[in-house]
């Protein structure tokens, strides 16, 4: 498209160490959905969400826990995957980042939106 590259800084600048990574990632995750997952036995459950996810995403300080809850809700409601749904919104309420009423409110909110349109 005869686009000049974008200048993003990355993600992290400096190199993280990987076993530090997943000690970290495996506590956010504990911490953040307040149960403990299914046993890291594959890629995607060790490298893309305790290692990634919680490892990396949600251990970044420009939001907090509430506001990355929400986010998220936002997020697993579009995959219309049912398990992250319901672990999501069971720590949502779960850790008090949102009450019933809160709950209430987005699913009305959510369900007004034109569902199953996700464009990619």
């Amino acid at each position: 498209m005869g686009l000049a590259p974008a200048d993003y800084a990355p993600i992290r600048a400096a190199h993280w160490d990987p076993k530090i990574r997943h000690e970290e990632g495996s506590a956010a995750s504990n911490n953040n959905m307040l149960f403990g997952g299914p046993p890291p036995q594959t890629a995607y459950f060790e490298g893309g969400i305790l290692n990634f996810v919680f490892g990396e995403m949600w251990n970044r300080p420009a939001l907090d826990q509430r506001a990355r809850r929400w986010l998220t809700l936002v997020g697993v409601g579009n995959s219309s995957s049912s398990t992250p749904i319901r672990s999501h919104v069971w720590s949502a309420m779960a850790s008090g980042n949102a009450s019933r009423e809160e709950m209430f409110e987005f699913v009305l909110q959510y369900a007004s939106m034109p569902a199953g349109r996700v464009h990619r």
